[in-house]
């Protein structure tokens, strides 16, 4: 079903305990509107040979989904205010841009710094919000 989490591998969740919650969107504490931290980590490694704390990241951002208010927000802190959105076409058509963000908070995991998003619709629903790193500010 498209509203339920499925698991893909038992493994994956063989340490959670019952009772214990899926978060979607960082900790209050890190980022209060609770935006989604991505770190890049995983890609700096194979693609620049190491990790390290970037400055910042061009993207090319989409957003599509039915009403004007559909959002795919980057914030290099977190904050609503600091957002740059990406809003979708009124009639749910798909809508990309290109940005710079800079990435001023430090991954908790790795030595990079993390991405921060936050997807919203006041309409029917996103259907497709995504992200592809273009480059690499250090």
């Amino acid at each position: 079903m498209a509203n339920q989490l499925q698991v893909i591998n038992a493994g994956a969740i063989g340490g959670w305990a019952p009772g214990e919650t899926i978060q979607i969107g960082g900790p209050t504490d890190v980022t209060p509107n609770r935006f989604i931290a991505v770190d890049i980590s995983p890609m700096l490694y194979p693609v620049l040979g190491g990790v390290f704390p970037q400055r910042g990241l061009s993207l090319k951002a989409a957003a599509s989904g039915v009403g004007e208010a559909a959002t795919l927000v980057h914030a290099p802190n977190g904050t609503g205010g600091a957002g740059r959105p990406v809003r979708s076409l009124a009639d749910g058509g798909i809508r990309t841009v290109q940005m710079t963000i800079l990435t001023s908070v430090p991954s908790p995991l790795s030595d990079s710094n993390l991405l921060l998003v936050h997807k919203s619709a006041a309409g029917s629903a996103i259907l497709i919000a995504s992200l592809l790193v273009l480059s690499v500010w250090v």
